[in-house]
């Protein structure tokens, strides 16, 4: 992941310090185009987890509801 999106966890460890490893995964698997359901399988939890993960990340990242996660994520 890192050969392919270079400083992408910098980047984002940079202007959101309070991410958390977890979070830094899943954004990630988001910027990766993944759906929540395959995340879900990958971690071998419930998708509802992966829901609650993003709606949480979405808090510590500041965006509104008409803002989308993965566009927000193509830009690092």
């Amino acid at each position: 992941f890192e050969n392919v999106h270079p400083d992408f966890f910098a980047k984002l460890k940079h202007l959101f310090p309070l991410l958390s490893e977890n979070d830094l995964r899943l954004c990630a698997y988001i910027r990766i185009g993944m759906e929540n359901k395959q995340i879900a399988q990958m971690l071998s939890v419930q998708p509802n987890t992966i829901k609650t993960s993003r709606y949480r990340l979405r808090k510590k990242l500041n965006l509104t509801g008409e803002s989308s996660m993965e566009d927000f994520m193509r830009i690092f």
